[in-house]
């Protein structure tokens, strides 16, 4: 049988390997790459203001985001989920209203990535 100290460092290992395998869930499961694709496309229409292109750029985004919503939530702390969300909030109403401020909210959107859609992202 184990004693004390065998017990101690199995555990330790299954704790190391649960760390992993969780870690790399998030990394390969979560949409990073593909909203800052989205994000980057977004900010040369709002530019350029062409405006109806934003609005389909945003909706993929939308899309994208609204699919792993749940995966997302659970990955990172309440405060970077709702500010995330407001800021997205904030863009789509800029957009349909054909708001210059919508790269205010594009740029706190794409600097909250960080936090929000990383696997375990810093505080």
């Amino acid at each position: 049988m184990l004693n004390d100290t065998d017990m101690r460092k199995f555990i330790v290992v299954i704790w190391i390997i649960a760390f992993i395998l969780l870690w790399g869930g998030f990394y390969l499961l979560l949409p990073e790459k593909a909203l800052i694709r989205e994000i980057d496309k977004m900010e040369k229409s709002i530019v350029k203001e062409d405006w109806d292109s934003a609005q389909k750029q945003l909706d993929d985004f939308k899309k994208t985001y609204y699919d792993k919503k749940i995966l997302i939530q659970s990955n990172n702390a309440t405060e970077a989920f709702i500010n995330f969300n407001n800021n997205l909030g904030q863009l789509d109403y800029c957009i349909r209203n054909k708001e210059p401020s919508a790269l205010e909210y594009l740029g706190a959107l794409k600097f909250s990535l960080d936090y929000s859609v990383k696997g375990f992202s810093g505080p």
